[in-house]
């Protein structure tokens, strides 16, 4: 039992690690809006930009998905000119032993960029941000704990009704 506890804590160390890097490497791009180095009405191929400079590269016909060897995914979502960038999730995998302290280290560094004013439910273990009057930031756990979302949208174009 000792190697698995091992185990467990020495893949927690490596992916918390692994997404600290990544922040940290992404620091001086860092816009307020959002991470990693992202924000608001950026034109999508210096978006694009930002994140092959941080080891991300390109999903073949994805449409605006970036892969890191970590594991990690961004997708990005134009405007309606599909030219500037309107939205983008991040997707974190990590391993569902060590969800609630990945949890707790990512909504400490999301309070560090957009400040203690959030909400959180911990029923669905999502906590929310809203960045201004239209745009607002989003993560959770997934159900299956197995990832971590983080999602940065505008509510202007959201499809908010449902049939």
């Amino acid at each position: 039992m000792q190697i698995s506890n091992t185990f467990m804590s020495t893949q927690l160390s490596k992916t918390i690690l692994i997404f600290a890097a990544i922040i940290l490497i992404s620091l001086p791009l860092m816009a307020l809006e959002g991470l990693p180095g992202l924000s608001f009405g950026m034109n999508l191929s210096d978006a694009g930009d930002v994140l092959v400079e941080l080891g991300f590269e390109p999903e073949a016909d994805s449409g605006g998905a970036y892969r890191h060897s970590d594991g990690s995914k961004i997708s990005l979502s134009p405007d309606n000119t599909d030219s500037f960038l309107e939205a983008w999730t991040v997707f974190i995998p990590i391993q569902s032993e060590e969800a609630d302290a990945f949890e707790e280290v990512i909504i400490d560094v999301l309070i560090g960029f957009h400040g203690t004013e959030f909400d959180y439910d911990p029923e669905l273990r999502e906590a929310w941000w809203r960045l201004d009057e239209y745009r607002f930031l989003s993560a959770w756990l997934t159900g299956d704990a197995k990832a971590y979302v983080i999602y940065y949208g505008d509510n202007r174009n959201l499809d908010l009704h449902s049939d």
